[in-house]
């Protein structure tokens, strides 16, 4: 009888975590992938890395003429980025976070720093750049005291 107990209750302890599981283990829709994209403001954070590279083009093309960049910037959909990640959102994430994020991102807090991830972005891309030729340097003085470089 104990043992009866013990799996009816153990059947009705699963039961009732199986909506929590499956939202958990559920993929979130591309709908729902996209709304989080939006808040987040993914797609506008995608053109501002795509404008850096373009102008990091321009400054080692400098030989092209302006239209040419203009029109290739014409050419670029805004939601083109968030087409190719959203599969990615959809393999890493569960409906549940996706819909948990939602929830934060249209809060004040999220939207003030979505306000601010782009200002963000730009001082750690320097930042970065900084420490990159940071590391850049350590690397040749380490080779040449190992004798690896003249």
């Amino acid at each position: 009888m104990k043992r009866f107990l013990g799996c009816l209750l153990l059947a009705l302890a699963s039961m009732s975590h199986e909506p929590a599981l499956a939202a958990e283990l559920e993929a979130p829709t591309e709908g729902s992938v996209r709304l989080l994209l939006e808040l987040t403001g993914a797609e506008q954070l995608g053109l501002q890395m795509m404008d850096s590279m373009i102008n990091d083009f321009e400054d080692t093309f400098p030989g092209v003429p302006m239209s040419f960049w203009e029109e290739f910037r014409s050419e670029i959909r805004p939601g083109e980025i968030s087409d190719l990640i959203i599969p990615v959102y959809q393999k890493h994430l569960s409906r549940q976070d996706v819909d948990e994020l939602t929830k934060f991102f249209s809060s004040p807090a999220g939207r003030r720093f979505v306000s601010k991830q782009p200002a963000i972005l730009a001082d750690s891309m320097q930042i970065g750049a900084q420490w990159g030729e940071q590391i850049g340097e350590r690397v040749i003085e380490k080779l040449k005291a190992g004798g690896h470089l003249k």
